[in-house]
């Protein structure tokens, strides 16, 4: 009596799958014209670069230009009240418009419990990736090591406090490192074999909102670091070009925290994909949206489309 053979398929193991992503890599590299990949990390990144320093600077000053105005507007609103004998009545519509601005904010919060309730998984991943970020760059508490004090190993402790890593530059290269990943990602997918690994297809779909969580817990433990060092861990920058007062440094240091701060609070990275059916429309749809966006551009071949990409 023959038994009949039964052939089961057992799922691939750990190892399997990571060299399956891995040939699948190569196989999108070698496939991807080199002058494209190039051009993305010696165009793209430096000038992304620029984009973040640029972007924080501006925010900066117009938060400092608002504080400015609103002290002298609501200063002199306030002494106009008390000499008409209003004073109470225009504290009070101040009090409503703070109210109005604080209700605003928790209708926000609860499109994040609802984003949460919809998709747990998905936001618990890019919680985590926010609060590992954050936790490694400030360096903890006491905000001893993290991404700023990284001059100690490259440079030695005797330049520590570097205006290299400590200042929003350090913020900007980061976010547009991780904006060069996923750009890499995107540019790579099409290259992909036709039968590749569901992982590639995933991250394609929800790099920009991981990278996006990624980037901010940077920013807030840079900030946090960086406001740690101009505040209650006083001591100068090294190597600035003129001696300056203590004072000066510690308001660099706070500045430079403020300004990360304030982008990573206003930073919207929500992805823009737009697809032309050729170049030229691609390329003017790019430079309009660059223009008055401010946010990192790139055209990207995609199969028989150009897209563009907004991040």
């Amino acid at each position: 009596m023959q038994k009949n053979a039964v052939a089961i398929a057992c799922p691939p193991s750990k190892d399997q799958h990571i060299a399956r992503l891995f040939r699948e890599l190569v196989y999108a590299v070698s496939r991807t014209p080199k002058d494209e990949l190039v051009a993305l990390l010696l165009l793209n990144f430096p000038k992304d670069v620029v984009l973040g320093v640029f972007r924080r600077g501006r925010n900066i000053l117009a938060l400092g230009t608002r504080i400015v105005s609103g002290t002298v507007r609501y200063g002199h609103e306030a002494l106009i009240a008390k000499k008409l004998g209003l004073l109470g009545a225009y504290c009070r519509m101040r009090g409503a418009n703070a109210f109005s601005w604080a209700t605003d904010k928790a209708v926000e919060a609860k499109d994040i419990v609802k984003r949460v309730r919809d998709d747990p998984q998905k936001e618990a991943i890019r919680f985590v990736g926010f609060a590992l970020a954050a936790l490694a760059s400030s360096g903890g508490i006491d905000a001893n090591g993290g991404l700023p004090d990284t001059d100690i190993d490259v440079l030695g402790i005797g330049d520590h406090r570097s205006p290299l890593t400590h200042s929003v530059l350090t913020g900007a290269s980061i976010e547009a490192a991780i904006n060069l990943l996923i750009l890499f990602v995107l540019k790579l997918h099409s290259h992909l074999p036709e039968n590749h690994s569901p992982v590639w297809d995933e991250f394609k779909s929800e790099s920009d909102k991981l990278m996006d969580a990624i980037s901010r817990g940077v920013s807030v433990g840079l900030a946090y670091h960086l406001l740690v060092d101009g505040l209650v861990q006083v001591a100068p920058y090294h190597d600035l070009p003129v001696p300056l007062p203590v004072e000066v440094h510690q308001a660099g240091f706070v500045v430079n925290g403020v300004a990360e701060a304030q982008d990573a609070a206003k930073r919207n990275r929500e992805a823009i994909y737009k697809e032309f059916s050729s170049f030229e429309q691609a390329s003017a749809y790019a430079k309009a949206e660059a223009t008055k966006s401010n946010r990192s551009v790139q055209t990207v071949r995609h199969a028989s489309v150009w897209r563009v990409v907004v991040l």
